[in-house]
C-alpha cells in the first residue's frame, strides 16, 4: 500500500509479478492434482489477487501474496474460521456471491465474469473494521483429475482499502 487519494490508500503493484503468479498458481493446481480452464490463466492482471476455494463448503486453499498484503488474518484464521466470522458484506451480495460459485461450479469449462457489482467488505474481527472496496472479476471451476464434477473455483478480484477507523471499535 501507498499514497492516500480521496481517502483511497492506492496499492503499489510495483513488484507483482504477472508470471510469478501464473506459475505460482500453476504448481498448486498441480501439486493438488487440480484442473481447470487453461484460458484463466490469460485474465491474470497485475495486482490481481488470486483465490481457489473448496466446493461445496467454500473454504479458502490457495491465495496469492497479494491476498496477505492487504488481509489481517492470517493463513490459520482463513482455514479455520468461517468466512461470514472474518468479514462483513451485504447479504444480499454475499447470496449473489455464493449463488453465482454454485452456478459456476456446475459448468464443464469455461471462464466467466463475476458479475457482481463492486461492494465492500469489512474485516469484522479488526479492532478498526478495516474496510475495503471489492472488484470481483473472473471465476471458473476446478476439477479433480478424471472427474467430472468440480471440486473447487477459482477467482481473480482486484481490492483496495478505501478505510480504516483511527481508534479501536468494541
Amino acid at each position: 500500500m501507498s499514497l492516500h487519494q480521496n481517502n483511497k490508500i492506492i496499492p503499489d503493484y510495483g513488484n507483482y509479478d504477472v508470471n510469478f503468479e501464473i506459475e505460482s498458481l500453476k504448481k498448486f493446481l498441480q501439486t493438488n492434482d487440480i484442473s481447470t480452464d487453461a484460458s484463466f490463466f490469460e485474465k491474470i492482471q497485475k495486482g490481481d489477487i488470486i483465490e481457489v476455494y473448496s466446493f461445496p463448503d467454500n473454504k479458502q486453499i490457495y491465495c496469492n501474496a497479494e491476498f496477505t498484503k492487504l488481509c489481517s488474518y492470517t493463513q490459520e484464521q482463513m482455514t479455520t474460521i468461517p468466512f461470514p466470522q472474518l468479514f462483513w458484506r451485504d447479504g444480499d451480495v454475499h447470496l449473489s456471491l455464493m449463488k453465482r460459485a454454485a452456478d459456476i461450479c456446475k459448468m464443464n469449462q469455461g471462464v466467466y465474469d463475476w458479475n457482481i457489482t463492486n461492494h465492500d467488505l469489512v474485516e469484522s474481527l479488526h479492532p478498526r473494521k478495516r474496510t475495503f472496496e471489492m472488484n470481483m472479476k473472473y471465476i471458473t471451476p476446478c476439477f479433480a483429475e478424471n472427474k467430472k464434477e468440480s471440486i473447487a473455483w477459482l477467482s481473480t478480484l482486484q481490492v483496495e482499502l478505501i478505510y480504516e477507523h483511527s481508534q479501536n471499535i468494541d
